[in-house]
């Protein structure tokens, strides 16, 4: 049975934060580790926090006020990598002015995972079938910690736990993976260690997210240990059915977590909100089309690299026998 709380912004405060990490059993672990890392909704360095579109100061302040009352010593990571667009980690982290942010919480540091020390770790997933490549500090024992955006997204439908983790890939252009999303965040949320799931929504996002939408103020935030369940709720929220998220049923078939309502204990009220705006019929169909086109044209260019590397091989053959 998955729990989920439910709180809005001025409800959630620390003394609220350690019952909810103790009904989840995790209060011991976040008393003894070393190592926490936070993972925000930084998806643009131009936004403010007041947009929608990324992680609002405030929640995570309230995070690491909370995180503080209860380890004094662990050292606190906040982690984001490079995304498209020109969306470097440093002009997130500065145009946010983050170092003054997180000076009171010390030790503390902000984590660029573009430019990390990276490594292969172990993954029998979907799409990477015996490792992927992640930075160093995912080998470390840690707790960590999804900071997630309750938003709309034009590619996965919704932006939410599950795909915060996607932030967790180093390379700067992960657009070569949006035709396999579900794969990816289900190989992703395998390895990496989710251990708290904070999803907050204020503001929240509706229509053209993870970007462009617009702004819905529905004062929630959501605390919990199970992604699946997390995203499901959250779905619920919007008005959107948690089966016709891709990633979140594709996730729950493979154990990640659960989506199924009977088995989620909701604690607290559910916003009353009307459903949240999704994109335009039109540009949903165009970006499955893009999908498909991009989806084939790697597959074209794996095949081509077969041909090449066996024309290459009949090609030496023939030499050695002359």
């Amino acid at each position: 049975m998955a729990t989920v709380f439910v709180s809005n912004y001025k409800g959630f405060t620390s003394t609220y934060f350690t019952k909810a990490i103790t009904k989840l059993s995790l209060i011991k672990k976040l008393q003894t580790t070393k190592n926490i890392y936070i993972k925000p909704n930084l998806t643009s360095h131009v936004h403010d926090d007041k947009s929608g579109v990324i992680t609002a100061d405030k929640v995570l302040i309230k995070v690491l006020k909370a995180i503080r009352e209860i380890n004094k010593d662990a050292t606190i990571s906040i982690i984001e990598s490079d995304g498209i667009l020109d969306n470097y980690v440093r002009d997130k982290f500065s145009n946010r002015n983050y170092e003054k942010l997180i000076k009171p919480f010390k030790p503390i540091k902000l984590v660029d995972l573009t430019r990390s020390e990276q490594t292969s770790i172990p993954c029998f997933g979907s799409l990477f079938k015996n490792d992927i490549q992640l930075p160093m500090l995912f080998t470390n024992d840690y707790f960590y910690i999804s900071l997630s955006k309750i938003k709309t997204h034009s590619k996965s439908t919704l932006s939410g736990a599950l795909k915060n983790q996607f932030g967790c890939l180093p390379m700067r252009d992960k657009s070569v993976y949006h035709p396999y999303l579900s794969k990816v965040i289900a190989d992703l949320n395998s390895v990496i260690n989710v251990d708290l799931c904070i999803a907050e929504g204020c503001p929240a996002l509706e229509g053209d997210g993870p970007i462009n939408g617009s702004i819905k103020d529905i004062d929630s935030i959501l605390i919990g240990d199970d992604p699946v369940a997390i995203d499901t709720i959250t779905a619920k929220i919007m008005g959107i059915n948690p089966k016709r998220v891709a990633h979140i049923k594709y996730c729950h078939n493979k154990n990640i977590g659960t989506m199924n309502l009977n088995d989620i204990n909701i604690i607290g009220k559910l916003p009353v909100c009307t459903k949240f705006m999704q994109i335009k019929t039109i540009k949903k169909l165009s970006i499955r089309f893009g999908a498909f086109i991009q989806k084939t044209g790697q597959l074209i260019a794996k095949v081509g690299k077969v041909v090449q590397s066996q024309s290459l091989l009949a090609s030496i053959s023939k030499n050695i026998k002359r």
